[in-house]
């Protein structure tokens, strides 16, 4: 925020008040050069910066004063809205509020390969920057479940949200046990606890006539 400063005023006497004119980073007093004792001029806000325009005279002191008693105050102007920033996976909350002439990030959400891309707010409110495409993250196979007869395969290659079931082996048995690919990248659920599956006794083994070690 730039608040204008009046300069030192004319000697007494003088008929004019653009020595004394309103200055600033955005202020503009350019209406106000050579008005004389009693006259009134417009001092704008100009270029990249905003604040509404004020009416000074010129005293019979020869300094120019704001009509209402508050002086001009010109900010640089923000991009407020979505103008130039991309659409889709990204989270662009960090541009909020970003000055002209200033620069923000713009990242991949969460649940994507983390990535950033820079942007610049232009004069007018826009913004200016290329973002590349965000990549879905997938979860790691190190954090595959695992365990004695465990099978999970099926988990392989999931994208964050996806689930899958890990499952016993053939000859194992359990319950098969749901597994969630979380937005860090990791697989998260209990692998399913599986134990070696009795064999079914032969028909030909069921006399008592014969001997053996194949359960009962």
């Amino acid at each position: 925020t730039v608040s204008a400063s009046a300069a030192p005023a004319p000697a007494d006497g003088a008929s004019q008040c653009s020595s004394s004119a309103p200055s600033g980073a955005g202020v503009s007093a350019a209406d106000c050069v050579g008005i004389g004792v009693g006259d009134t001029c417009e001092v704008q806000c100009v270029g990249d910066y905003i604040g509404a325009a004020k009416m000074y005279t010129c005293t019979t002191s020869g300094i120019l004063v704001p009509v209402d008693g508050g002086e001009i105050t010109c900010t640089l102007e923000t991009c407020t809205g979505n103008d130039g920033l991309p659409s889709g996976p990204y989270d662009a909350s960090g541009c909020l509020g970003t000055q002209v002439g200033q620069s923000c990030i713009v990242e991949c959400l969460p649940e994507y390969v983390p990535a950033s891309f820079i942007y610049t707010c232009l004069s007018g409110g826009a913004f200016s920057g290329s973002a590349l495409p965000c990549e879905e993250l997938s979860c790691s196979g190190a954090t595959l479940p695992s365990g004695t007869g465990v099978n999970s395969s099926a988990c392989e290659g999931r994208l964050v949200g996806e689930t899958c079931l890990a499952v016993c082996s053939y000859g194992y048995e359990g319950d098969p046990q749901e597994i969630e690919c979380s937005s860090t990248g990791t697989l998260v659920g209990s692998a399913p606890v599986c134990t070696l599956k009795a064999c079914d006794l032969p028909e030909a083994l069921s006399s008592a006539a014969i001997v053996h070690t194949c359960g009962a």
